[in-house]
This record gives structure tokens, sequence and C-alpha cells, in this order.
């Protein structure tokens, strides 16, 4: 099969990119008030949002370290607030600290005499949404006590998610919106085409960048998906995977993504 080619590509990618800046939306701020516990589990955030966060500190003077972990290289963002800052955050009176970047992380260090509940708020400038984790270091670092039940204070849009289409028949029509992978997961996608030989190409944009990969299977393989091999898979194209050719064969295509990272992954995924 003939790989897709693009000409002109990067003149116009500067110029989408551009577009996109101008017509940035404002950030999306939620509510400290429902912030969840800080853990070392793997998070998503949306696009143009702002997460809070909080955790319990001993008020000992001990030296307390966050890590946001490939924070800095996800261009993200993450400031620390004292207890006695929250009491009017909304007027935005400044964090006691802000991640600061050191290779791919951001991190902050600090210690302070004031004890109680400290918030961490957590911005994602970007137009897609991003995957982070958090681990937090120093023995006035006291365990979790929340004083409400778990499903109230566990946003679901910030759980390491888990899906259904771990298999074909479960498999997910591709639609302009945006995905997440889990750790060491396949999940499959699917869409379909009429079989008049025009041209389609499915494009997984930063797929290189995150390391994930897929493969193209036709409705006929599909019949013993587990023994054959597909008819094509996403190969790097700058910063992404593409796919690109034409078929005589109508039906219900499959699309097999691959994520052998430890981490999940935010993607976007496109068939046209």
């Amino acid at each position: 099969m003939k790989a897709w080619r693009f000409v002109g590509v990067s003149v116009l990618a500067v110029l989408c990119a551009a577009l996109l800046l101008a017509a940035a939306p404002p950030i999306v701020v939620t509510n400290p008030d429902t912030a969840p516990y800080m853990d070392g589990d793997y998070h998503v955030i949306p696009a143009y949002t702002t997460l809070w966060y909080r955790l319990n500190y001993a008020g000992d003077h001990s030296q307390l370290v966050i890590r946001m972990l490939n924070g800095n290289e996800n261009a993200l963002q993450f400031m620390v607030h004292k207890p006695d800052q929250m009491t009017k955050w909304w007027t935005n009176p400044g964090p006691v600290g802000r991640g600061t970047a050191t290779k791919d992380d951001l991190i902050w260090a600090g210690n302070s005499h004031e004890p109680g509940t400290w918030y961490v708020e957590v911005t994602n400038p970007n137009a897609i949404a991003e995957v982070y984790k958090f681990a937090v270091q120093g023995k006035g670092f006291l365990p979790e006590k929340p004083a409400v039940t778990t499903a109230a204070v566990v946003p679901a849009t910030t759980t390491q998610p888990t899906f259904e289409n771990t298999e074909p028949a479960k498999a997910i029509a591709i639609s302009d919106q945006q995905y997440v992978i889990p750790a060491k997961t396949t999940l499959w996608y699917s869409f379909y085409y009429p079989g008049d030989k025009s041209q389609i190409t499915v494009n997984l944009p930063r797929g290189v960048d995150e390391h994930l990969r897929y493969s193209i299977l036709t409705p006929e393989q599909m019949k013993s998906w587990w023994s054959v091999d597909p008819i094509g898979r996403g190969s790097p194209y700058d910063n992404g995977l593409i796919w690109s050719s034409k078929s005589h064969v109508p039906g219900t295509y499959y699309v097999k993504v691959m994520n052998d990272n430890p981490y999940a992954v935010a993607f976007n995924l496109s068939a046209k």
C-alpha cells in the first residue's frame, strides 16, 4: 500500500498552530472545595483546565518535596497554596510556590510552621488533554484524612480510566474527540469505508512522541484477527503516526491502538 505524502505541511502546521493559539479558550477552573487528596496514580487533565488537589502537612518545618513527573515535558504548571491562602483563593493572592522545571519534571520544595490542608493547583494550558502523576516526599506529609466520601471527592475526569473496548467486539467508532489509553493496554476503534477506492487516511498525531502504535485490519481479516497480519500499520510522519490507502472492499475497518508505556496516554485519532 502507498503511504500518503503531504506537500507544504510545515507551513500549514505553523499557520494552524498560530490560529489555535490566537483562538485558545479561557482556562476552566474547578472548585478546590471538591479537591481529591493527592496520590501517586496517573491522572488526566483536560485541555484548558485547572484541577485542584489537597494534602495534609504537619507544619513541623520539615522539607516537603512535590514532583510532577513529565510536567515540564508536557508544558503543564502547578502552584502550591498553604491553608491561610485558601480562605480567599478566588482573589488570586498568589501561591506560596510553583513547580520549577527540572529536566522533564516540575518540582517544588519548601518547609513551613503552618500545619493543615495544603492545596496544589494544576493547570493545563494546552489544546489537548495531558497525563501526569505526582510524587510527594517529606516526613511532614501526613496520610490523607478526607472529611467526605471518596465518591464525592474524586472527579471521574481525573482518575485512571478503564475501557470496555479492549476487545474488537466492543470497538468504538472513531469520532472527532480525544481518547485515553491506559498503561500497557490495547484498545480497538473502527470506521466505515464505502469501498469506492477513495483515499482513506488514519492519523494519530503525536503518536511517535507518545510511543504509541496502531495497526489496520479489513472486514475480512477480522474473522481471524488474532492470527493474521494487519493490512497496514501507522508509520512515523513528523511526530505522529499515519496510514493511507485505497480499496474496493467496503465495510467496517478496525484500528488496533497499542500503548506499551507504563502510564496512560491521551491521544487523538482520525479516519478521513
